[in-house]
């Protein structure tokens, strides 16, 4: 996989192989908490312990933070269209403009993964192959994904 920053601040990701492919062809899946509570709770943490405080952040504050989730994976899920079924020259593109809403994605996918695969940090340790449908793999996606807020949130420092 090859990647540029172009002079307007858009990534350009070509050439991606297969597996990378399958990797951000996933990430949107990867933000969905299923029945989770764990994922869930991380992606609406209560306020505090107060069951009234409560009461109005999951009456004002959870809609409001599902719409802004619901906008960024519009905004992602247009970018990766060009990504296809990443067989026929995978390739795609983040505009400057969206960085904010892949921001949010990765995030989210990250949470999401690292709660429901009961992962701590010390996982990081191992080296070994990371075959698909394996722990591993979700380790390697949780990594990519990090690499990949990492180039779009160099982009706002430079």
């Amino acid at each position: 996989m090859t990647f540029s920053r172009t002079d307007s601040g858009d990534l350009l990701f070509e050439e991606i192989d297969p597996v990378m492919a399958r990797v951000f062809g996933d990430l949107l899946d990867e933000t969905n908490p299923g029945d989770s509570s764990a994922a869930q709770a991380r992606l609406h943490p209560p306020p505090s312990g107060d069951p009234q405080l409560v009461a109005e952040w999951t009456e004002y504050v959870a809609p409001e933070l599902d719409l802004i989730f619901r906008d960024a994976d519009e905004i992602v899920a247009s970018d990766l269209a060009s990504l296809g079924d990443g067989t026929r020259d995978p390739r795609f593109g983040i505009p400057a403009t969206h960085r904010d809403a892949w921001i949010n994605v990765l995030n989210r996918a990250r949470l999401v993964l690292s709660e429901k695969h009961g992962l701590n940090g010390l996982e990081w340790e191992d080296d070994q192959p990371h075959p698909p449908g394996s722990h591993k793999f979700v380790l390697l996606k949780m990594h990519i994904y990090g690499v990949l807020q990492e180039l779009l949130l160099s982009g706002i420092q430079e």
